[in-house]
């Protein structure tokens, strides 16, 4: 199945390396179909907004917001922790027969060549190792359109018991965007921090994912509380440093020309820069503003 796949690393926004593994078009195809036509009545967890029809993060942090306390803990290798076998098991708890089950595990998992994890790129894997140990089995591939559905039913049972630990907590909220995990209180939940932190951990590895400990995250009100470059504690906010790099970038365009900052070349910059805006106008309408009064200064 590797032949239908094309691979490609992309630096992470804040350190490290992500492998795309990108169905070819007539498998890109296939997976669609599969999500439309079989997964499509399978639901997710409600607390689930990551790659959700008609959700977005503003769904995900909006129980969050002016809370006292948040916690935040992500998970390690999302979409390749996740391996046939869980695929194979999840259709056939949807229903289908083992023979179609293994068919559509089959068709939207991949295992990584050793070339493409250790020799091609040296200086991007530097620890090949713990790369082969997670793509040399089958697993569901980031950039597959198949593998966000299929993940976020994976995590149905993870979402199950996560929410019932902040219920049991009595006024905690809980909810997951992808690989990222948010729960909020008030300052018990900050003093029950290291049990939650353990219990958290553990069901997420019953549950067959690696829990990231070095982002474990505790965040008072008196501090920034951000997530997924959200600022909740400010009434949804674009992080400061964020906004001020496009507030520079948009000045730059309209005192220099938009094609002296199109660095990466993309097709069509006006609406790539135009949608940055309208995600920070959805986020806050004031600070918005002063970036739109910007952008309609730019010379196209």
């Amino acid at each position: 199945m590797a032949k239908h796949y094309q691979f490609h690393w992309v630096r992470k926004r804040s350190v490290g390396w992500r492998l795309i593994e990108a169905p070819r078009r007539r498998l890109k195809m296939v997976q669609r179909r599969l999500v439309d036509d079989v997964l499509g009545s399978a639901k997710p967890h409600s607390l689930s907004f990551g790659f959700c029809k008609g959700h977005d993060v503003i769904d995900f942090v909006k129980p969050h917001l002016n809370r006292p306390v948040c916690l935040r803990l992500d998970l390690k290798d999302f979409f390749p922790s996740i391996g046939t076998g869980r695929v194979f098991g999840l259709m056939r708890s949807l229903g289908y027969r083992r023979s179609v089950a293994h068919l559509i595990a089959l068709l939207t998992t991949v295992r990584t060549s050793e070339r493409i994890l250790t020799n091609e790129h040296p200086e991007v894997v530097p620890f090949p190792n713990r790369w082969s140990r997670i793509y040399s089995k089958r697993h569901l591939p980031q950039g597959a359109p198949s593998s966000p559905t299929i993940a976020n039913l994976c995590a149905y049972g993870l979402d199950i018991r996560l929410a019932g630990l902040a219920r049991s907590l009595g006024g905690v909220h809980y909810t997951r965007y992808a690989d990222d995990l948010l729960f909020s209180g008030d300052e018990d939940l900050a003093r029950q921090a290291g049990r939650l932190k353990a219990l958290i951990g553990a069901i997420a590895i019953d549950e067959g994912f690696e829990p990231n400990f070095h982002k474990w995250r505790v965040m008072r009100s008196s501090q920034r509380q951000f997530a997924t470059g959200v600022v909740l504690n400010e009434g949804m906010n674009l992080e400061r440093r964020a906004f001020d790099r496009l507030k520079a970038t948009l000045f730059n365009c309209a005192k220099s020309g938009p094609a002296s900052q199109n660095r990466l070349s993309h097709p069509n910059f006006r609406q790539h820069l135009d949608g940055r805006v309208q995600w920070v106008e959805r986020l806050n309408a004031t600070r918005g503003a002063k970036l739109r009064a910007i952008f309609e200064k730019i010379n196209w």
